[in-house]
């Protein structure tokens, strides 16, 4: 392998670094703020910014100078999304679980550094709702659908999961490694996951895995809300109701077991 290839390499990683700066609570950055993030002589962060700009992956404000993502991602994003085939098969059962509960309902995976992702995501049709940010990082093991995720993982995975701490998001967020590895137990028996205001405070969840033609955990699918209609009483008929959704999906991908209820 040569060095050339090697920094071409490098190369490609910090831009992708710095494109993943770009969120919905921080949509425009600077020259010299996206350097700082990521760690990037400014020369170098000018030439890679500058290069998308031209290509139109990014758009620079001609009166402030900072960068916002431009519209050619947005072709280039609703490509992905017709040719994904988990996020085209799941997205309709979603909607029509969104329906018949009145809440949020999210499909998640991991990334390759163990944080959740959502691919979809349909709000809830209620006046009321509690919608948390989907599009920030948030740590797996305060979600329904990431304890789904994480009740997958290989020994080996979840030991280096652990190995990286806990992070409290709030006081009823799990931060014993022991006690997760008992949930985790708990939620591979009995197939779904719940989160009691771990990752908010008043905000519910509960979420069931969508397997694909291997029987591979490869999503989580969730229904979450306001821990005032999502109750512990009515629990029973959400699980019921997002593992049905989640064999579905799963049937859809290819689960032979999931083809019978």
């Amino acid at each position: 392998m040569t060095e050339e290839f090697l920094r071409g390499t490098q190369l490609i990683y910090r831009a992708c670094n710095l494109l993943r700066l770009f969120t919905r609570q921080q949509p425009e950055w600077s020259l010299v703020e996206a350097a700082h993030q990521v760690g990037l002589h400014p020369a170098t962060t000018y030439r890679i910014l500058q290069a998308w700009t031209r290509e139109g992956i990014l758009i620079q404000d001609e009166a402030t100078g900072k960068y916002r993502l431009g519209y050619w991602l947005l072709k280039l994003g609703e490509l992905a999304r017709q040719s994904n085939d988990l996020i085209r098969i799941a997205t309709p059962h979603a909607e029509k679980l969104a329906e018949k509960t009145g809440e949020t309902i999210i499909v998640d995976v991991l990334d390759r550094r163990m944080q959740v992702v959502t691919l979809v995501f349909v709000p809830s049709s209620f006046r009321m709702a509690t919608n948390p940010s989907y599009d920030k990082p948030t740590p797996a093991h305060v979600l329904a659908g990431g304890k789904v995720l994480l009740a997958d993982l290989e020994p080996e995975q979840l030991d280096d999961f652990l190995g990286r701490g806990l992070a409290a998001v709030t006081e009823k967020s799990t931060t014993d490694p022991e006690k997760l590895r008992e949930e985790l137990e708990k939620v591979r028996g009995q197939g779904y996951a719940t989160n009691f205001e771990e990752q908010e405070i008043s905000f519910n969840a509960v979420g069931a895995p969508i397997r694909d033609a291997s029987g591979q955990v490869v999503a989580a699918l969730s229904i979450g809300g306001p821990s005032a209609r999502l109750t512990q009483e009515r629990m029973p008929e959400l699980v019921a109701l997002v593992k049905e959704s989640a064999r579905l999906i799963s049937a859809d991908l290819g689960h032979e077991e999931a083809r019978s209820p």
